[in-house]
């Protein structure tokens, strides 16, 4: 889904 997708690269953004 869009929102998962959407959740996972706001994360990997914030990890990075």
């Amino acid at each position: 889904m869009k929102i998962t997708v959407g959740f996972a690269v706001f994360a990997v953004l914030l990890v990075s």
